[in-house]
């Protein structure tokens, strides 16, 4: 299978390495640097596989995969799939940049982080050919450019189209091909659903660690943060709820969060290290797209809309 990437940072790269060794897909990796694009056609892609990781080896494809990248696709035919990994904010322009891999009957995936991404790929691709969804999966780059996963969990997808045989035909292609891969992939008619449950879990973190400059744990040590996330949690709880109709109970999404801090408390949280490179936040969809959502509702979100402009004023758009 044709598997195009759109963005080859730690979690593109990952799901980028696993589709062309262990699935044997062509992968074309879309990437904004050609040196970038140089070594990946040189070297390939190499994980340091870290306890809980995935086994195998490091390395290119197997027999029967290619792995290669490119910064111009233009001339691309479209693939038949297309995996989403830019920063959330750059996934218009990303999408705009690369369109040629996206065809009419392109499955196009994005498990990004935040709220409101399908909004983007719906400029330029089918919404029935939308899947949606959340990975576990952990990963991230040492500063010396070393890709590392750190850890496995579950990959969640979904039709963006809940009644659509067409849909749900697309959201099941994209599963077999990553179960192909490696990945755990739980299938959803209600991907959302997870998509609103992991922005929780980003809402009570992100935004907090990055203004504090400290990892999970701090979360656990200090108990004003703590205190902050949890007012930042319930409210995004009780605005989602007014706005979509859906019926969260504050108190269980609060325990998987200080769940997730325990689980966690070593890890820096990529707004944390977006903010250490001197990288744009993912700001406008986590708190930010609370904030939206409840001036879309006609709501107030006083606490997430704050913290948004906090970040935004010290760390820039």
């Amino acid at each position: 299978m044709k598997i195009g990437i759109i963005g080859a940072g730690a979690v593109g790269s990952l799901f980028a390495e696993r589709l062309a060794k262990t699935g044997g897909n062509d992968v074309l990796c879309a990437v904004r640097r050609q040196a970038q694009a140089d070594d990946i056609n040189n070297n390939g892609i190499s994980i340091l596989e870290e306890a809980g990781g995935m086994s195998g080896e490091n390395g290119t494809a197997t027999e029967g995969g290619s792995l290669s990248a490119l910064v111009d696709t233009s001339g691309c035919e479209p693939s038949d799939m297309v995996l989403v990994a830019v920063k959330s904010g750059a996934t218009e322009s990303a999408l705009e940049q690369h369109r040629a891999l996206i065809g009419p009957d392109t499955v196009v995936v994005t498990l990004q982080n935040g709220y409101g991404n399908h909004k983007a790929l719906m400029k330029v691709a089918d919404r029935e050919h939308i899947v949606i969804g959340t990975t576990g999966q952990g990963v991230n780059i040492r500063e010396d450019g070393t890709i590392v996963h750190a850890g496995n969990g579950p990959t969640t997808i979904g039709p963006l189209v809940s009644d659509s045989e067409i849909a749900k035909g697309a959201a099941e292609k994209a599963a077999q091909v990553l179960r192909d891969s490696g990945f755990e992939v739980r299938m959803t008619s209600d991907a959302e659903d997870a998509v609103f449950r992991k922005l929780f879990i980003n809402i009570g973190i992100n935004a907090v660690c990055a203004l504090a400059d400290g990892n999970n744990g701090i979360l656990l040590r200090d108990r004003q943060l703590q205190n902050e996330s949890r007012g930042l949690v319930f409210e995004a709880v009780q605005v989602v709820n007014d706005a979509t109709g859906r019926h969260y109970d504050a108190d269980e999404i609060w325990t998987s969060v200080y769940d997730t801090f325990c689980r966690t408390e070593r890890n820096f949280c990529s707004m944390v290290q977006d903010v250490r490179k001197g990288r744009r936040t993912e700001i406008r969809v986590i708190n930010g797209a609370v904030a939206e959502l409840a001036r879309d509702a006609g709501l107030e979100a006083p606490l997430n809309s704050m913290i948004t402009e906090q970040i935004e004023m010290r760390f820039g758009k």
